[in-house]
């Protein structure tokens, strides 16, 4: 008998997410998705406004969809800098700090919307309540654009990997998405793929 000792059965294997699953955009591919609205063709004022103040949002402070289709007016405190955010996920509610460009991009859109009959912060001409459908509809439009897909929740992930990239804090991720178990937030101080093949192209010796 083979004296090779064999793995015992009883170990559960843990699943591990693949690295390269979750996708974040480039600052340059950010700034490509701005460029796309303000030059966008048949679009008028109020339209390129909304559609800068929506990308903002999701960018700048890592919503999820459905959390900015139901952001009010009311939720956005301008003023101060704050926004609070209500999740579908056991009706949780979270402040979110709201940079100066994020601040510029809904003044400026509150100052371009003419239908204010409703308590709702984003609308379209169809609903006084922009739907999560008409959200993800505008990024197809915006991925035809640009050249690349972009969706909403890359946006997200966007935010999420910014925030730990720069502060290296998961509890500070977690925080600021949302996320009721901090492991979720891990997978954003997670190596990618792309980024170990860089740190190892940038130490490889010449052959």
């Amino acid at each position: 008998m083979s004296s090779r000792l064999l793995p015992p059965t009883d170990v559960k294997t843990k699943s591990i997410q693949a690295q390269n699953e979750v996708k974040w955009l480039t600052r340059p591919e950010v700034s490509k998705l701005f460029h796309a609205i303000e030059t966008a063709p048949r679009e008028g004022k109020e339209k390129k406004a909304r559609d800068k103040a929506i990308l903002s949002i999701l960018v700048n402070c890592g919503l999820r969809v459905s959390e900015l289709a139901n952001l009010r007016t009311a939720d956005v405190d301008l003023g101060n800098g704050i926004l609070t955010v209500f999740s579908g996920k056991g009706d949780k509610l979270r402040k979110v700090p709201l940079g100066k460009a994020t601040v510029k991009a809904v003044n400026e859109y509150l100052e371009q919307r003419k239908d204010a009959e409703t308590d709702y912060l984003f609308t379209s001409k169809r609903s006084p309540k922009l739907t999560d459908r008409a959200v993800q509809h505008l990024f197809e439009r915006i991925s035809k654009t640009v050249g690349f897909e972009v969706t909403p929740h890359m946006c997200r992930h966007t935010f999420c990997k910014q925030i730990a990239d720069k502060t290296g804090k998961l509890e500070v991720v977690a925080d600021l998405a949302g996320h009721s178990n901090i492991e979720t937030s891990r997978r954003y101080v997670t190596p990618s793929m792309k980024e170990l093949k860089k740190a190892v192209e940038d130490v490889e010796f010449d052959v």
